[in-house]
């Protein structure tokens, strides 16, 4: 279970590197639905999705002398991109398992970042598995994209930003 002083810590913590979004309001959606509708600008990030929160979060709390060493994740596209421009921002190497076929488009966003784009299977847990034996080779850091409490705790920043910008808000709807 995250605390909600996680969520505010990794707030703090990672401000200087994402974006702090903007709720942008729907007249369509809100005539339709009857209720102030707004949408969180979470595209307008740096690679176009929330993930760098996490990443970020994650990152920003190794220790540097081990995450010097680099730090690795599994992902067909959104997770991996905000490792990697974390990685980019600290100058750590970094190593991304992307599933055969992703998409092309961000494959090479994961590579404009200076991360190494490795292929394999299809699946998710094929890609995990990889990534998790290339950290054990190599002694980098894996970065798991849901299932970890800091990950969780930065992706967790975006309802803080919400309360900030609309505290009235009734319902989140993700």
């Amino acid at each position: 279970m995250i605390k909600f002083a996680e969520i505010e810590e990794a707030q703090n913590r990672i401000s200087h590197i994402v974006k702090h979004t903007n709720l942008e309001y729907s007249d369509f959606f809100s005539q339709i639905s009857g209720h102030q509708v707004y949408f969180k600008t979470e595209n307008l990030q740096y690679t176009n999705s929330f993930k760098p929160r996490g990443a970020s979060n994650f990152v920003l709390q190794l220790d540097p002398d081990i995450a010097a060493r680099g730090v690795i994740a599994a992902s067909s596209g959104n997770h991996g991109q905000g490792v990697a421009y974390i990685a980019s921002k600290m100058g750590y190497p970094c190593i991304i398992v992307v599933p055969k076929g992703a998409i092309e488009a961000k494959v090479q966003a994961i590579k404009s970042f200076g991360a190494e784009v490795i292929y394999c299977g299809t699946s998710s847990e094929e890609r995990r598995k990889k990534a998790r034996e290339l950290s054990e080779e190599r002694k980098m850091i894996f970065i798991h994209g849901f299932d970890d409490p800091k990950v969780i705790a930065g992706q967790g920043t975006i309802g803080l930003e919400i309360l900030e910008d609309f505290p009235e808000v009734e319902v989140i709807l993700v």
